[in-house]
């Protein structure tokens, strides 16, 4: 004869392999109407897209508007600022001519060349992509200083 908690757990066994075959589809429940079942395989359930395959190109479209509004607003807004450095420096340089100042000697512009070519050597940039600006700068630098002739803004 079995115990009262042996008898518990076989009970309890035996009622989680009915549920566990209930969820698995081999028994069916009592009071489940099983002529639907019968007719025949369902088909598979459609992928969300699939389901919703004509709303796709839509969302693509309105994506990529919105995207390249938001880039052309901010490229705007770049150049807008580029315009204003330009103008500045454009207009330093007609008040430097208008003013009449001499032109810096071609050997005070290799020692310049120089001093910033040593301050460049000096910055240790961690991003890449400055480190590759400030290497165009010293090459450039470089080629000023190793040419026969400076050209000149004036």
């Amino acid at each position: 004869m079995l115990s009262p908690a042996e008898v518990r757990f076989h009970f309890t066994i035996t009622i989680y392999g009915i549920f566990c075959a209930i969820i698995n589809g081999s028994i069916k429940p009592e009071g489940v109407c099983t002529s639907a079942t019968t007719s025949g395989p369902q088909p598979p359930k459609q992928s969300f897209a699939r389901h919703y395959k004509f709303h796709w190109p839509i969302l693509l479209t309105v994506n990529i508007a919105v995207g390249g509004y938001l880039f052309t607003r901010t490229k705007k807004k770049e150049l807008a600022v580029l315009r204003k450095k330009f103008q500045k420096m454009f207009l330093q340089i007609q008040l430097l001519r208008r003013q009449g100042c001499e032109p810096i000697p071609e050997d005070k512009q290799r020692e310049l060349f120089k001093w910033t070519l040593e301050e460049k050597r000096k910055v240790k940039p961690k991003d890449p992509a400055k480190k590759k600006l400030i290497d165009e700068e010293e090459t450039t630098l470089k080629q000023f200083i190793h040419a026969k002739a400076i050209p000149s803004i004036w």
